[in-house]
């Protein structure tokens, strides 16, 4: 599990700090989370503001907590897809952890059509048009996959794609008989350097499509899906990332803190640099990816929310006034004289 405590040092350069009691208090919580649930790789995932109250959120890997209930068309396993990891969330890290249902399709794309501030309450019915017909607690789960499959991005050069197949990636092999080569802190300041680790969310709310299976042995009803709702090309840098609405670029790549290079007290000829290179999404606000020597880490604080300039819900149009009182009407008399 992380080191919280000595990650918020990185997380200030961003401006995003929880205060040392809350965020000593976060790092015990997320202990007894691991011990209470049996998870796995439990980390922070970030922190979603509310109407009322606010929500913390923890990531990990468990198998805890499935239902045997039959699962809707085009669900992707535990472990898989949407579903690869588990989410908790909390209002306060001194309350109880709730761990988050799986996500299904359905679900996916319920919470692109609708824009809805979170209150606190996972219970809450969502009122909304269109129809929202689970509660909040379903749509924070959604919003989490969205923004996770969006905003995860890595270091050029630390992962490659495979060569039998370009949809999956794996460690870039170190040079012979030599550690991998990282890039240094300031290389990391400029947008061209980071890339795209997880996969695009398709159309149809998966990660992949259905196997065809024995209906489609030559392979051409998958083509014709694929061609519809193509894959995003893996490793895919974020300066191709399309513009956000106003024509802002959806990627800002900062660096903070000093820019001079120091040697070590055990190897002076290494060079050490303290500062940090921020890439924060514009797309998603409150998106942090972080690089500091040699280690790269995530957190999210914000809404839940896409950006959109315009409103979600349309201008209704003026009140129609009523139809004024008709007058009484006379028959018009003629006077002879």
């Amino acid at each position: 599990m992380p080191d919280i405590l000595a990650d918020s040092k990185i997380f200030q350069w961003a401006g995003i700090g929880f205060g040392e009691n809350e965020t000593l208090l976060l790092a015990r919580s997320l202990k007894q989370l691991a011990i209470s649930s049996g998870a796995s790789n439990i980390r922070l995932w970030g922190k979603i503001h509310g109407t009322k109250r606010d929500y913390y959120i923890a990531e990990g890997s468990t198998d805890a907590g499935q239902t045997e209930e039959e699962k809707p068309a085009g669900f992707e396993a535990r472990g898989t897809g949407v579903n690869k990891y588990v989410y908790w969330a909390t209002n306060s890290p001194l309350e109880a952890w709730t761990q988050l249902p799986d996500l299904a399709p359905a679900d996916l794309q319920a919470a692109r059509e609708v824009k809805v501030l979170f209150s606190g309450d996972l219970n809450r019915k969502i009122l909304t048009n269109p129809f929202f017909f689970k509660v909040e607690k379903n749509l924070l789960r959604a919003q989490i996959a969205r923004i996770s499959f969006s905003t995860t991005i890595v270091p050029k050069g630390i992962y490659k794609t495979l060569d039998e197949n370009e949809k999956e990636i794996e460690d870039m092999p170190p040079p012979e008989g030599q550690p991998l080569l990282l890039p240094s802190t300031l290389a990391m300041s400029k947008v061209e350097m980071w890339v795209h680790h997880s996969q695009n969310i398709l159309r149809c709310n998966r990660i992949t499509h259905i196997d065809q299976g024995e209906g489609d042995e030559t392979g051409e009803v998958m083509k014709k899906i694929e061609a519809g709702d193509p894959y995003e090309k893996r490793l895919k840098s974020i300066a191709l990332d399309s513009k956000v609405k106003g024509g802002l670029p959806a990627w800002s790549v900062k660096y903070f803190g000093d820019a001079d290079s120091f040697g070590t007290v055990k190897k002076p000829e290494e060079r050490v640099n303290f500062g940090t290179a921020v890439a924060k999404s514009l797309q998603w606000p409150g998106a942090h990816t972080f690089y500091n020597n040699g280690r790269w880490l995530q957190i999210y604080v914000g809404d839940g929310l896409k950006y959109e300039q315009k409103t979600f819900y349309p201008v209704f149009p003026p009140v129609i006034r009523e139809d004024p009182k008709e007058k009484p009407c006379y028959h018009e008399v003629i006077y002879f004289v």
